[in-house]
């Protein structure tokens, strides 16, 4: 479909993917509307009907990613699912099996993490920020999915361990999508479990 045919709301939809895009590709500083008019196709103009200043596009952007975190937050409900049938003695292969197939799935959404970090690198502590950090769908349904598991398991603090899981992940995720790396995730994740189910 072409840029002059489509809806208003699927033209909304273009844009906000194309400034993800010009995100990934160019951080911050990159992103301006005439940038993300080039980068969606759409004539010169059309991003600032839809975010008058750069501060709304940024809002945009930001509601955007949240909203896209819901879709891959489904990949989640494995570890979820997994908490909740989770009876011991269960060991560090069954919580590495629904961990790293959330952060493969999380990795192949390259375009949408980095822009994600590259907007957490680039923008002030604030409602935003916090937008992606805190109160991001993966705070609200990672961490209390992997506390369960780890309370299950006895795991001493689970919270924080389930907080600290959660980091590690990302760091992962960061790794397989800025840096290109093709780190072990399965192997760092082991590590990891074997120290917390042995403390």
């Amino acid at each position: 479909m072409s840029s002059s045919s489509a809806r208003p709301s699927e033209r909304r939809s273009m844009i906000l993917e194309a400034a993800t895009r010009v995100l990934s590709q160019h951080g911050l500083r990159g992103l301006t509307h005439r940038a993300v008019d080039r980068e969606a196709g759409v004539p010169q103009g059309t991003t600032s009907y839809h975010a008058s200043t750069r501060h709304a596009l940024l809002e945009l952007v930001v509601e955007h990613l949240v909203v896209h975190s819901a879709l891959h937050i489904e990949a989640g409900n494995s570890l979820i699912e997994f908490a909740e049938q989770l009876s011991p003695p269960a060991g560090v292969d069954e919580l590495i099996d629904p961990m790293s197939e959330i952060i493969e799935t999380l990795a192949s959404h390259a375009d949408t993490m980095r822009a994600r970090y590259a907007l957490l690198v680039g923008l002030e502590p604030g409602e935003l920020h916090t937008a992606l950090t805190t109160e991001s769908l993966g705070s609200q349904v990672l961490v209390p999915a992997a506390t369960k598991a780890f309370t299950k398991l006895g795991v001493t603090d689970p919270e924080r361990q389930a907080k600290d899981l959660v980091d590690i992940s990302d760091a992962l995720i960061w790794q397989r999508t800025t840096m290109g790396t093709n780190t072990d995730i399965r192997a760092i994740l082991r590590r990891y479990l074997v120290g917390v189910l042995a403390a």
